[in-house]
């Protein structure tokens, strides 16, 4: 309820080279780009999201390590707000994915990743 599936641009290394799979859940960081294209500040931006998908590999199939093809996306469920923040990091920064421990559900107050 009240959730939304966002997709967000994926690589081998934001995938964990095959090891992320639907139902785990990830931190998000943000690194913003600079307009000569440097990498600037990386700072936390949300926690605990769930993953919903990694490329059309959903939660109810075997997670076999094949998901039919390259993998161009990783669908997150976000809140509407959460889309926002999000959809405007992706525009002027690169993201990066934690991900959490399957116990370790606590969100951090100060908003840091550790």
């Amino acid at each position: 309820p009240r959730m939304r599936a966002l997709a967000i641009p994926a690589s081998s290394a934001l995938t964990f080279d095959g090891l992320l799979r639907p139902g785990d859940r990830v931190d998000v960081l943000h690194t913003l780009i600079g307009a000569r294209g440097e990498e600037g500040l990386t700072k936390p931006l949300l926690q605990n999201l769930i993953v919903l998908a990694i490329g059309r590999m959903m939660g109810g199939e075997a997670a076999n390590g094949k998901s039919g093809g390259s993998i161009s996306t990783v669908t997150l469920g976000v809140k509407p707000r959460e889309a926002q923040i999000l959809t405007n990091s992706m525009l002027d920064g690169k993201l990066t994915l934690l991900l959490r421990n399957v116990d370790d559900i606590r969100l951090l107050d100060d908003g840091s990743a550790n």
